[in-house]
């Protein structure tokens, strides 16, 4: 745009096809009225696929822009996924969503899952969302609604999620498609929560979209996204192993950074969510929310209060202060009769029998009965 070379980018559209993507890379930066215009006319008037889809990608690029940065810091896990830090609409959103809601809603086949993709990419869809479209026939209404709902939308937001409610109970393949477009979000809108959480503790669901799910709900912000967080993490608690058994042997590894108290057995995506969750730095933050739910929540919940807990003091180089705050709580579990068969648990869920060995001991002997009682 500053050099002027608008006009001549928008001639070059109708020239080869080398000159037809070097110009429209050039206009994919280019956030102007009449450059809308001028793509999405062009657009409603493309008869073959290699057309459409190469101005498709054009204006999904154009779809969004990037967001004024406000000089705040990007934490140390910034988004990495591109090819905008935060895609934000312009005054030219409006025309383009509608521009490539229609062309879409007109694919088919392949040329309808590779529009999906290309629009996915570039943030102009949710990421998780096209395995959502595809599982709606073409022709169907509801695709229509869909296609109006989630292009040009980085992510779901309430809106969205209002639509996915509909469809989660029409059929299990759209329940399962509905997960995978929640799974695929990289944090969770606070109106998709429920939906979430009913996903995410169902079985019948493919393990890895509900390890992909359970990543998202703890990566969720706020103390109401945590609660659920906790609480389905809680409900999805692994079994200790049973003693003598190689994963009751093996010692627990730690990485540097973060812990994870072990790796899941056999690969399942469930059991690496939870331990991702309880070894996670951000658990550091929250740990007398924890100590709380230690002492007061449900068996279940104090199970996972006190794996986040053992996993906060696990090594040696535990920071004193955290180590000053935890220890006391620990401790005084094993003489509370509610609390201690929790810590018990924890400890084994967590791989820390034999860090542990002596109080385990006792608390062993102190339940058996003696004997000519």
């Amino acid at each position: 745009m500053s050099l002027g070379a608008q006009s001549a980018a928008l001639k070059g559209i109708d020239g080869t096809p080398e000159v037809r993507a070097g110009v429209l890379r050039a206009l994919a930066q280019m956030y102007d009225a009449s450059t809308v215009a001028a793509l999405t006319d062009r657009l409603s008037k493309a008869s073959d696929a290699p057309t459409r889809a190469a101005l498709v990608h054009t204006l999904a690029r154009l779809s969004n822009r990037e967001a004024p940065w406000k000089g705040d810091w990007w934490t140390t896990r910034p988004a990495h996924l591109g090819p905008y830090f935060e895609p934000v609409a312009w005054e030219e959103s409006p025309r383009i969503r509608t521009a490539l809601g229609a062309t879409l809603n007109a694919a088919s086949g392949e040329e309808f899952a590779a529009l999906a993709s290309d629009l996915s990419l570039n943030q102009a869809l949710p990421r998780g969302a096209q395995a959502l479209l595809s599982a709606v026939p073409a022709g169907d209404p509801l695709r229509a609604q869909l296609v109006s709902s989630l292009v040009g939308r980085a992510a779901l937001d309430a809106q969205t999620v209002a639509v996915l409610s509909q469809l989660d109970t029409k059929s299990p393949a759209l329940h399962a498609a509905v997960a995978q477009a929640l799974a695929g979000e990289t944090t969770l809108d606070a109106s998709a929560l429920p939906l979430a959480r009913s996903a995410a503790l169902d079985v019948k669901l493919d393990p890895r979209i509900r390890g992909s799910l359970l990543t998202a709900l703890a990566g969720a912000p706020g103390q109401s996204s945590l609660e659920v967080a906790t609480d389905v993490f809680s409900r999805l608690n692994p079994a200790a192993p049973v003693a003598g058994t190689p994963a009751a042997a093996a010692p627990a590894p730690t990485q540097a950074g973060n812990f994870t108290g072990g790796a899941a057995a056999g690969g399942d995506p469930v059991e690496t969510a939870w331990r991702r969750f309880v070894g996670d730095r951000r658990r550091a933050t929250e740990l007398d929310y924890f100590i709380r739910q230690a002492t007061s929540a449900e068996p279940a919940q104090r199970t996972l209060a006190y794996a986040v807990l053992l996993q906060s003091i696990r090594t040696p180089r535990t920071p004193a202060p955290v180590r000053a705050k935890v220890a006391p709580v620990i401790d005084a579990a094993w003489a509370d009769p509610a609390s201690a068969p929790a810590l018990v648990q924890a400890i084994g869920v967590m791989r820390l029998d034999s860090q542990y060995a002596e109080k385990l001991a006792a608390y062993t002997q102190s339940k058996t009965p003696s004997k000519g009682k």
